[in-house]
């Protein structure tokens, strides 16, 4: 039997696999059993198992569900991908104040990154629909 970590690493890749080939229904179970793993959290596994899952869910349309995927990283220092996720996670459940904040956080947090340019690009269109 492989030690809880190991098998939690294999779990966690193999849904980020499922994730980049698209198949979010197969990356879901994968990463799920990732987290009930017992990964501590100064362990950078632990912080990539839950954002794994959280970004499954949100293309999944499961958002609800990704906040509290992401409520396990509240023992951890803001990453700029957590907030992007949160964000994204607000933007779907329709509360744009809370979308705006985490998208603001993430150009913080990472300025002139992908990742900020992406959240200043979710800000822009969110900006857009707010004022029709």
């Amino acid at each position: 039997m492989f030690p809880r970590i190991s098998r939690a690493r294999v779990l966690v890749n193999l849904g980020n696999v499922y994730l980049q080939q698209g198949d979010v229904e197969s990356a879901i179970p994968a990463l799920s059993d990732a987290t009930r793993s017992s990964v501590p959290s100064n362990d950078p596994l632990y912080a990539l198992m839950h954002m794994s899952l959280a970004d499954a869910l949100i293309k999944n349309g499961r958002p609800q569900e990704a906040l509290g995927a992401l409520e396990s990283l509240g023992v951890l220092p803001a990453s700029p991908r957590g907030e992007l996720l949160r964000g994204l996670a607000h933007r779907d459940l329709g509360t744009s104040e809370q979308a705006e904040d985490h998208f603001q956080q993430v150009v913080r947090l990472a300025p002139g990154s992908a990742l900020a340019e992406q959240a200043l690009e979710i800000l822009r269109q969110l900006q857009h629909s707010g004022s029709r």
